[in-house]
This record gives structure tokens, C-alpha cells and sequence, in this order.
């Protein structure tokens, strides 16, 4: 439950689905070195780094990975090799700015020399960077170059709105540890009621931006498959009152729901 494969499958999804939005053919290499980065980073903050508030928010986490060493080695490992494999077949601007986005997710977590500190310890930071890292690797950097700026802007609004509850979220179930520690987020602000009218308007202005910016796709009906996975995950959000980590893993799996978006791009 906890390798944070779910995390790779994220990123597989998000990349795809952007790919059958937009037409373009997928760049198969830059798939493997984003979902492949995105389990070192995910590594990184929780199993390496042993962040602090982990402690309060997560202890069993932590005890699985003490008690499966060997599973973090050998997914780190392959992780690692995935990386370096993309990274030698991808165009060097989009090696240039993947790396940069990986560099920013292990510079979020870990303890910054001289001042003992962390990216993510600046108040409301943690939140703004890690959308920001998924629209950047998810949408735009393998998009931006084979479609105009309206739909470029447009897709990656919708990924926002897509992804920002979600994050909500898993912040709102973390706040005890995180407030122990003195983060700010904004989902720890929130009540649950808020995070879900903040999903639902999410999804209205989804519809509503795609509805109106429709002549931009030339395929409707996949951008109807890929709301399905929002609409998938604002369900989830109003069915559940008790919250934890495993169910935001299952959260977390309605953002790689674009994966069937892609798949429906393939088929049809």
C-alpha cells in the first residue's frame, strides 16, 4: 500500500491523458523518466528523507518501509535506471526542464544546508509547488510545442482544477503532523465541506471551460472520458467521512485515471 507505485501510475495518467487530449503522439521515452522520477521523488520525501511530520501523520508508513528495505532498494534501483534510460532518449529541452522539475521535488523535502529548513516548510508553499510540478511534467512540458497557447493554457487550467483537490486533501489529512512541525498549508485551513464545494466548483468550471473552448479539440468524446475521472473523484470525496492515507491513495489513482482516457484515444 505504501510503494508510492500509485504515484508512477499518476504520472502515467496525467501524461497520457494529455497526449490523447491533444492529439499528439506520446513521447514513450519522457513517459518513463517522469514516472520513474516521480517514484525517487516520492522515495525521497517519505522513505529517505523520514520526514518529521510523518511521525504524527503517517507512522505506519514509516514502519512499512523499515520492514520492506529491500523492496526500496530494488524499486529505487529500477526507478533510477528508468531515468537515466528516458534521459538518453528524450529531446534535451525536455530533458533540461524534467530534470528541473525532479531537482524541485527533492529540493521540497529535504533539509536545506546552513539553515536546517525545507522548501516545503514555507507557509502555503508545499501546496502552490506541487501542482505546479504536475501541470509543468504532466501538461505542459510534453505539449508545448505541438499545440497553439489557447489550448495549452486551457488544458492545463482543467489539470489544475483537477489535481488542486486532490492535494487539498491529502494536506487536510496531514495537518496534525504538519502543524506539529509548523507547515502551512491551505488544505489544513479547510474543513471537508469546504475541500468538497471547492471540488465541485472545480468540475463546473471544468465544464464550462471546455464547454465554451470546445472547437479547440478535435475529439469531444475523450475529453468526455477524461472529465469522467474528476467526476470519479468528486464522488469519492462526498462518499467518504473518515479519511486517511490509504484512502488518499485511492484519490490519488482517480488523477491516473487517465489512463483509460488514453486507452479510449487508442482504441477508437
Amino acid at each position: 500500500m505504501y510503494s508510492n507505485l500509485h504515484i508512477s501510475i499518476a504520472a502515467v495518467g496525467i501524461l497520457l491523458s494529455s497526449y490523447a487530449l491533444t492529439g499528439l503522439a506520446p513521447d514513450y521515452a519522457y513517459v518513463l523518466m517522469a514516472a520513474s522520477g516521480a517514484l525517487l521523488v516520492y522515495h525521497a520525501d517519505r522513505a529517505f528523507f523520514k520526514a518529521s511530520e510523518d511521525v504524527a501523520n503517517a507512522p505506519e508508513r514509516l514502519l512499512w518501509y523499515k520492514e520492506h528495505r529491500v523492496y526500496l532498494f530494488i524499486s529505487t534501483s529500477v526507478a533510477g535506471a528508468g531515468v537515466i534510460l528516458g534521459a538518453c532518449l528524450v529531446d534535451f529541452t525536455v530533458l533540461l526542464w524534467g530534470t528541473s522539475i525532479g531537482v524541485v521535488g527533492l529540493l521540497y523535502a529535504a533539509p536545506l544546508p546552513f539553515i536546517s529548513s525545507r522548501i516545503k516548510d514555507v507557509p502555503f508553499l508545499k501546496t502552490l509547488l506541487i501542482v505546479a510540478c504536475w501541470v509543468i511534467g504532466g501538461v505542459i512540458l510534453p505539449t508545448k510545442d505541438g499545440i497553439s497557447t489557447p489550448e495549452l493554457i486551457l488544458i492545463a487550467s482543467f489539470k489544475c482544477l483537477y489535481i488542486f483537490p486532490n492535494v487539498l486533501m491529502a494536506e487536510w489529512v496531514d495537518r496534525s503532523g504538519d502543524e506539529q512541525q509548523g507547515i502551512v498549508t491551505f488544505g489544513a485551513q479547510l474543513t471537508l465541506p469546504m475541500i468538497q464545494i471547492i471540488s465541485v466548483v472545480g468540475l463546473l468550471v471544468s465544464i464550462l471551460l471546455l464547454w465554451h473552448w470546445s472547437f479547440l479539440f478535435t475529439r469531444l468524446d475523450v475529453l468526455a472520458i477524461d472529465l469522467f475521472g474528476m467526476f470519479g473523484m468528486l464522488i469519492m470525496l462526498f462518499t467518504n467521512e473518515s479519511w486517511n492515507g490509504e484512502r488518499i491513495i485511492w484519490l490519488d489513482l482517480w488523477v491516473g485515471s487517465g489512463l483509460v482516457t488514453w486507452v479510449f484515444w487508442v482504441m477508437t
